[in-house]
């Protein structure tokens, strides 16, 4: 091991859509063979020098980016967080990515206050639904977008004051012009709706790309025109470029799950064994929640 790092013995790994695009088109610099696996939970194995926060025997999560996959993996200290109390493993392991990143749209670049309408694209998936939690906790007013009319009631579930199908949208069930803040991970002609959504000062946030289209330049004359502001997410950049704030989101983000206010559904557990079929049932789009390896069975 090299100073700075740790070894975990990996209870569960989290199963995420950036997994399948690594796969796929090298997504993050990574293409294969490679060993996925962004996210994991388990209990601190080793410290390489300098780790002074961890002690072997810790329940921790980790941001690994790859190699979560296994029943041992190594991350970087700045990226492995303490777990809190009463969590199991499976909730455990949908905590690192999933959960800090829906606090720092909201909170650190959304800027969300109560009475905001906020738009969120893919509400039934793990992240859209902590978003739709997490608003409604500060009172804001939740609106999601779904793939198919099965996940409407999912996603209604989890905070959400009104759910509609990308069908709808597309033949104009959004009043334009109309949400304060803009969610999404998708991308493309999605994207494109959300920019036609956003009221005059309104924010429109990107933290994904699951779509698979091309990203657009964004034209200045576009926020000027229609008076927006544009903002983009990276939960593992910001890992590596200021690890104190993503220490701090991770707290404050951990701490609402801790407490009950925002709910992690785990949709499907499968054994390590099984990985293939995980991010087979991801890129069938008819998946909701999240989705879990449980490495010690």
């Amino acid at each position: 091991m090299v100073p700075g790092e740790v070894l975990i013995a990996v209870r569960c790994a989290g199963v995420g859509f950036a997994e399948v695009l690594m796969r796929r088109s090298g997504y993050l610099g990574v293409r294969p063979p490679f060993v996925p696996g962004m996210e994991v939970a388990g209990t601190v194995v080793k410290l390489g020098d300098g780790v002074e926060h961890l002690s072997p025997g810790d329940r921790v999560c980790a941001i690994t980016v790859t190699g979560g996959y296994a029943e041992f993996a190594i991350a970087d200290a700045h990226k492995t967080f303490a777990v809190p109390e009463g969590l199991d493993w499976p909730i455990a392991a949908a905590l690192p990515i999933t959960v800090p990143t829906a606090y720092a749209l909201l909170h650190e670049l959304g800027r969300v206050r109560q009475g905001d309408r906020v738009l969120i694209n893919a509400a039934a998936g793990g992240t859209g639904m902590v978003l739709g939690q997490m608003a409604r906790h500060v009172g804001a007013h939740a609106v999601g977008i779904v793939s198919s009319a099965e996940k409407v009631a999912v996603a209604y579930r989890y905070g959400f004051e009104e759910v509609v199908t990308t069908a709808e949208v597309d033949v104009g069930a959004l009043k334009p012009r109309s949400f304060d803040l803009m969610l999404d991970s998708v991308g493309g002609q999605a994207r494109r709706r959300g920019w036609e959504a956003l009221a005059p000062f309104g924010m429109l946030v990107a933290y994904g790309n699951a779509g698979g289209v091309p990203e657009e330049k964004l034209a200045p004359a576009l926020l000027r025109n229609g008076n927006y502001c544009a903002g983009g997410l990276s939960i593992t950049s910001l890992a590596d470029s200021n690890p104190e704030r993503l220490a701090s989101i991770a707290r404050a983000s951990f701490a609402l799950v801790a407490a009950d206010a925002v709910q992690i559904e785990i949709s499907n557990i499968l054994p390590l064994e099984r990985a293939a079929d995980a991010q087979r049932a991801l890129e069938s789009r008819r998946t909701t929640g999240k989705l879990v390896l449980d490495v010690a069975a």
